[in-house]
């Protein structure tokens, strides 16, 4: 019984860690989307002036 729960905790442990990998790259990505959004947007407002 302790080693199924041991088991189980250790899996739990990485399963948590793959999620806060994924998190964090899925933030990354996010936040490289916002900052071309924002190049873009400032391209498009200077190329219509120009």
């Amino acid at each position: 019984m302790q080693q199924a729960n041991e088991n189980l905790e250790s899996k739990i442990q990485a399963r948590t860690q793959d999620l806060t990998d994924s998190n964090k790259k899925f933030n990354l990505v996010i936040n490289q989307r916002k900052l071309l959004e924002s190049r873009l947007k400032h391209e498009v407002l200077t190329d219509f002036l120009t």
